[in-house]
């Protein structure tokens, strides 16, 4: 009683045993807090990985059957190394049309070109061996694969000497065909050539990187993504950008993921620098005609691109395309078919 008030005992109802529960929850919780700390940046990496995995399955199998593009009828050639597509149209002496090399890259870019020859010639035109609808097998693409291929398909399948006539690279693999079987060739058309001293890379971890199951799927994806594909055609391919449509971009972007992971190897090579290759001794021995071709407004020094063909073939022709870039026959189709038949029709007359 506290001035005569009854106050209630106070009991202690917690004993040291129960304050040596609380310190041990204490512990409990500060280690399940640190723990989580610690697996964080795994749990991150893991739904990383995880959304990667699901990206790159979702995109490498993107690809739709392409559409076909260019008029004639279509073909397989059932090469040794796999099957090749290719399109035929027109009447008169066989014209092969060879595309350039890169990501996405196929016959469509001779879309614009090829009705206007198929008039005066017969028009071949493949998706070289890796590229388009043509089979994609896991090899290794270098020249000597599309030089024979050029062989076997003007032997096999055209069966009697063609004009060739190409895009950028595709031009090292035909001067080095009409070297080691001359008589195959009439006439060669080079636009947008390439570099004559070009050689190899020797560093393949670039091309191994681009190949490998996650780090290359991850890598590719990226460089043949829509946006990718969008900027580069814009930035190195066309003076025009207007050109660069959502119908083009996108059919790129198809060609770009057919069959899958097997759409990269070929491109793999290319960009790893598998695929350059000299041609400055086979040029200067070349006793076909030659017509180059280049679009004025292309990201190349065009004058010193000159004075190397020239100094390698004195008798070379040249035609300068103006409005246009890399792909002259794509922007100003018009005066590249011209200058084509001119020439051929000339050096035929002059024989």
């Amino acid at each position: 009683t506290i001035l005569g008030c009854n106050v209630p005992e106070i009991k202690n109802t917690h004993s040291p045993l129960d304050a040596d529960k609380k310190g041990n929850n204490d512990d409990e919780e500060c280690e399940t807090m640190s723990r989580k700390k610690w697996l964080a940046p795994f749990t991150l990496a893991g739904a990383i990985a995880a959304s990667v995995a699901i990206w790159n399955q979702k995109t490498t199998h993107a690809g739709k059957l392409l559409t076909k593009s260019l008029p004639g009828s279509e073909h397989y050639f059932l090469w040794g190394h796999g099957k090749v597509y290719y399109t035929k149209t027109g009447n008169g002496t066989p014209l092969l049309l060879l595309h350039r090399i890169g990501t996405g890259v196929s016959s469509f870019e001779w879309r614009n070109l090829v009705p206007l020859l198929h008039d005066h010639f017969e028009v071949y035109t493949p998706d070289l061996l890796g590229f388009g609808k043509s089979e994609k097998p896991n090899l290794d693409y270098n020249t000597s694969l599309y030089v024979e291929l050029i062989n076997d398909f003007v032997n096999d399948v055209i069966r009697r000497p063609a004009h060739l006539v190409t895009s950028a690279l595709s031009a090292a693999f035909a001067i080095k065909s009409a070297s080691k079987q001359p008589v195959n060739v009439l006439s060669l058309t080079i636009i947008s050539p390439p570099q004559l001293d070009a050689t190899p890379s020797k560093k393949t971890l670039l091309k191994t990187a681009l190949t490998s199951p996650v780090i290359g799927t991850t890598l590719y994806n990226s460089l043949a993504s829509k946006a990718s594909l969008r900027y580069y055609l814009k930035r190195n391919m066309y003076f025009n950008k207007k050109m660069v449509t959502p119908d083009v971009v996108n059919y790129y972007y198809q060609a770009a993921h057919q069959d899958g992971i097997q759409a990269r190897r070929a491109p793999a090579s290319f960009i790893s620098g598998q695929l350059h290759t000299p041609i400055l001794r086979q040029l200067n021995k070349c006793t076909k005609p030659v017509l180059m071709i280049a679009g004025e407004q292309s990201r190349t020094d065009l004058q010193t691109t000159f004075t190397q063909y020239k100094k390698a073939k004195p008798n070379i022709d040249v035609q300068v395309i103006g409005n246009s870039g890399v792909l002259p026959h794509d922007e100003q189709p018009e005066q590249v078919a011209q200058a084509v038949h001119s020439f051929i029709t000339d050096k035929s007359e002059n024989k």
